[in-house]
């Protein structure tokens, strides 16, 4: 990923993120990768309005975008960020360094300056396991070093066995965590630009017709795929079980838990794949118990 002064250049293909909001943001990665993926050998050039500074950017935000880049590279194309909203470009380039993932070849790299954010990490089967106790290993020795965080590491190990057990992404899968310290939240999202949970589902239980209907049923506890030998029958359910709020997106469905309501909604785009984004009250944790040794 390259950086150009001249932004209105007419060989590029121009993206410009006008909003933040989630009902804006989402239908215009959704709309830009279906663009890139019927042609190749095309320059696109992202923009950011100049209203949008880096307090907007949410880990729904961030991992997206790394997947909308990761298909336009994949698809034989070139993805560029334009100089026209300079702090958006420090941040996302400098402080969080996108480049290293396609220009460097990194999994992972640490954020250089905010110290709230578990930087972007491209997901691999071989480092889920990993990243995972690494996440909980930074909350502790940061913010939380007498707290019980098995939670925090539950959720994050089952969505990414999801990811690698079902999605077939092909690489293109994404996670960023974010701690609100004012707020005692820790945020996350996780995107893949796979194959959706309908269509996992679908090759063991048939009878599923559409997105809501998956999603719904995903999150059930003991559903499966068992696309592997390793799925327990925990999944989705584990996840939504171990969050304060989650919000699951896939092909035409939405899921929603909040205030221990869940809520199904239909948007009127496809999501290529799953993006699931999250909350989790960790000001609320119980405090680690040590248990003492004795012996009878």
């Amino acid at each position: 990923m390259l950086l150009s002064g001249n932004f209105m250049d007419k060989t590029f293909r121009h993206i410009k993120f006008r909003s933040t909001k989630r009902n804006e943001w989402i239908p215009q990665i959704v709309s830009e990768t279906n663009v890139c993926e019927k042609i190749s050998n095309q320059k696109f050039m992202i923009h950011f309005d100049d209203e949008i500074n880096r307090k907007d950017l949410e880990p729904l935000h961030l991992v997206s975008l790394a997947c909308l880049i990761e298909q336009i590279y994949s698809t034989g194309n070139e993805a560029y960020i334009s100089k026209d909203n300079p702090d958006v470009l420090k941040y996302i380039t400098g402080d969080l360094g996108f480049q290293s993932y396609w220009s460097g070849g990194k999994n992972h790299v640490d954020a250089v300056n905010s110290s709230n954010i578990f930087n972007l990490w491209r997901i691999t089967d071989s480092e889920k396991d990993m990243y995972a106790k690494q996440v909980e290993s930074y909350l502790r020795s940061t913010y939380f070093s007498k707290k019980d965080l098995s939670s925090v590491n539950v959720c994050l190990v089952e969505a990414f066995y999801n990811v690698f057990d079902h999605a077939e992404a092909k690489g293109n899968a994404f996670s960023l965590l974010s701690y609100d310290e004012r707020k005692g939240e820790l945020h996350g999202a996780i995107c893949d630009f796979g194959i959706g949970i309908r269509k996992t589902l679908q090759s063991k239980y048939p009878e599923i017709i559409n997105d809501v209907e998956a999603i719904n049923f995903s999150i059930k506890t003991g559903v499966t795929a068992q696309s592997t030998g390793r799925n327990k029958g925990f999944g989705m359910g584990n996840i939504v079980d171990n969050v304060d709020t989650i919000r699951i997106m896939s092909g035409n469905g939405l899921v929603v838990k909040m205030n221990n309501e869940i809520k199904s909604y239909t948007p009127t785009f496809t999501f290529p794949g799953t993006l699931l984004y999250f909350n989790i009250n960790l000001a609320s944790l119980d405090d680690e118990v040590v248990m003492d040794v004795f012996s009878l």
